[in-house]
């Protein structure tokens, strides 16, 4: 499990991945105000490996599941209260609330409670076909080698609606052993740390419902799509 050490908040910097706005409009002639983030769109896959009768999924450690699951120790510190945060970040300046090594720092909680069950994914930041874009998430997450023709497109869908309307299309392959040409774990250069994890398509809808395990939405969408339309055809021995 990774060790998580010096958790620190501070405002929010240059970002290459999120940018903060807000919308001002008149709705039936009242007007209104909303707060927004700016996103990249994204792709997610739903891959089956065949030979190990199992859904590949990924798992990584997501600072913002760990910080919402620790609220109570962080949402009352000074940097919050003062209003800090609505400042525009210097360079070296250093957050209000000091390193988990620091005696008299919050203590935060294992990094378990911010590990998360994903499906393979990436933002979509290249001009290039969706698909093309999914394969080469296939390979660097979880090292399988799929062909952009054998995925399959299954929809569309709006996330983080209440804020950044950010669209992601996932896609459906299947894999066997022997299309393993490396061992995933995303990409170094841009510090992912990448875990890669089957789950038996016979614990599927247990693993849904487990509220132990914290998982995104599109998963679940995912494992539910397979289920009802990938798995009666397995067990009928199409």
């Amino acid at each position: 499990m990774d060790r998580i050490s010096d958790v620190s908040i501070g405002p929010l910097r240059d970002s290459k991945y999120i940018q903060c706005y807000q919308v001002s409009y008149k709705q039936n002639g009242k007007q209104r105000y909303w707060d927004c983030l700016r996103q990249h769109d994204s792709v997610g896959i739903l891959i089956y490996n065949v030979t190990r009768q199992a859904l590949v999924v990924v798992t990584q450690f997501r600072p913002a599941v760990y910080m919402s699951s620790n609220r109570p120790v962080w949402e009352n510190s000074e940097i919050f209260t003062s209003g800090s945060l609505n400042m525009k970040a210097d360079k070296g300046s250093e957050s209000q609330v000091g390193p988990e090594s620091d005696a008299t720092a919050p203590k935060y909680g294992p990094s378990s409670e911010g590990m998360t069950y994903e499906l393979c994914a990436g933002i979509v930041d290249k001009d290039i076909p969706l698909a093309e874009i999914a394969r080469e998430e296939v390979q660097e997450e979880t090292g399988y080698q799929v062909k952009t023709e054998n995925l399959q497109y299954i929809t569309s869908f709006w996330s983080n609606i209440g804020t950044a309307g950010s669209k992601q299309s996932l896609f459906y392959c299947e894999v066997t052993d022997d299309m393993i040409v490396g061992s995933g774990g995303g990409n170094q250069h841009e510090g992912e740390m990448i875990d890669v994890l089957d789950i038996p398509i016979s614990t599927i809808d247990e693993f849904i419902v487990d509220e132990s395990k914290k998982k995104s939405m599109g998963l679940c969408f995912g494992f539910s799509w397979f289920a009802k339309n990938v798995l009666p055809k397995q067990k009928n021995g199409q």
